[in-house]
């Protein structure tokens, strides 16, 4: 046999086969693991999806809006030019005292009456609240009077407090009686009156008076 086909056979021994069956069985299990690592990725971006869908719809759930029925004061307006802080003579905290307006409704500024009541005082208030000088009172869901035309109409009595004031002696601001009202606005260092209207579905503004000084 002539030397160069000897050579040409001997280097075709030596070359593995391109199709070989272990070369085969190497490339399926190639294929396996990544058909199995394309199936994991899926899954877990099926799981993604899942979870952000499900906290999308539970945020839209939870952030419905509902409107509110009631009344406020306007801090900053009801402090407007007399300031508000600790020191003293100035506006500290300050208590709101809420009753059913009657007949023909309180006037702004004025001393809140009730015409009804027996003795010509007045009747016991629907609401008490104490708040700080910088923050406003909000009042919901009032009930509306039914003595008189079912009136949407409200009196406010407004008792301010420096800081020495208020400190001088604990208030009661829970006990609905007027005689309660009675004994916080007799300490007050400012008082005034305001008129609110309560309308569905809005957060009435009040409507008050200048703070007037009592000489506390």
């Amino acid at each position: 046999m002539p030397p160069a086909f000897y050579s040409q056979r001997k280097h075709l021994a030596n070359v593995s086969p391109a199709c070989s069956v272990s070369r085969v069985f190497r490339n399926v299990d190639v294929l396996r693991e990544l058909c199995g690592c394309a199936l994991l990725a899926a899954t877990i971006a099926a799981a993604a999806c899942t979870s952000l869908t499900g906290s999308s719809v539970a945020s839209t759930t939870v952030n419905t809006y509902s409107p509110v029925t009631g009344i406020e004061v306007d801090a900053s307006q009801l402090f407007e030019g007399d300031g508000c802080g600790i020191g003293p003579s100035l506006p500290y905290k300050y208590v709101v005292v809420v009753y059913t307006a009657y007949g023909s409704g309180p006037l702004v500024g004025q001393p809140v009456v009730d015409p009804t009541s027996a003795d010509g005082g007045l009747a016991d208030p629907i609401a008490i609240s104490l708040n700080d000088c910088f923050a406003d009172a909000v009042f919901e869901n009032l009930n509306a009077s039914s003595t008189i035309g079912g009136s949407d109409t409200f009196s406010l009595a407004i008792d301010v407090f420096d800081s020495v004031t208020f400190g001088a002696q604990p208030l009661d601001t829970t006990t609905t009686t007027q005689a309660n009202a009675a004994a916080i606005a007799s300490v007050a260092k400012w008082t005034t009156t305001c008129v609110a209207r309560q309308q569905p579905n809005v957060q009435s503004l009040s409507t008050c008076g200048p703070l007037i000084a009592t000489g506390n």
